[in-house]
């Protein structure tokens, strides 16, 4: 587990077109990543992320990674109540500032 501040920090992370020090150079096609963000967390909008935008979500865990509504693509989050039961076998929790894990 890894702690960040910044939002692209974790992205580059996450990204399997980043460098060889990422920890996912290959995604497998039946891994899923993702972006999921505290409904509470209003304050992401500052990095263009927008808690109160709900993508629906059979698309945002099915569409192939080349489809920017994908959780993949690391393009728009969910929150932890609309991703409840599903599985990301990696994604990036984002608290919002003045929040602590």
């Amino acid at each position: 587990m890894r702690y960040v501040i910044d939002a692209s920090v974790a992205t580059k992370w996450l990204l399997p077109e980043a460098d060889s020090s990422s920890a996912l150079t290959v995604l497998d096609a039946a891994q899923r990543t993702g972006l999921i963000a505290s409904g509470q967390g209003k304050r992401l909008a500052a990095e263009g992320l927008f808690v109160d935008y709900k993508p629906d979500i059979a698309t945002w865990m099915l569409a192939p990674t080349s489809d920017i509504r994908s959780s993949n693509a690391l393009e728009t989050v969910q929150n932890q109540c609309q991703i409840q039961g599903l599985e990301l076998n990696f994604c990036v929790v984002l608290l919002g500032r003045g929040s602590s894990p």
